[in-house]
């Protein structure tokens, strides 16, 4: 039996039943195909915004005053994330 530890201080449990979640509401049971697919889904939703982020992150930096910044506009709801589904084999 192993742990995976995510930098955020979540732990999974790698056991020969499969993954699963530590925490104190129970333990969700994932295979490691599963789990794979969790991740691929959850990068595949959050990484346009980390991009539209950055983007925005950049154009303050081009700002020369604090009122140039208060005029942006910030639309998270303009983001698109794509639609993908990520069979579990």
């Amino acid at each position: 039996m192993g742990k995976i530890r995510l930098t955020d201080g979540t732990t999974f449990v790698v056991s020969s039943s499969g993954l699963w979640k530590d925490s104190q509401t129970g333990c969700t049971t994932f295979t490691i195909e599963e789990f794979t697919s969790l991740i691929l889904q959850v990068k595949t939703f959050v990484y346009p915004y980390l991009q539209y982020m950055q983007a925005i992150k950049a154009e303050v930096y081009t700002c020369d005053d604090l009122e140039t910044i208060k005029r942006m506009v910030i639309d998270y709801d303009s983001v698109i994330v794509p639609v993908v589904d990520i069979p579990v084999e």
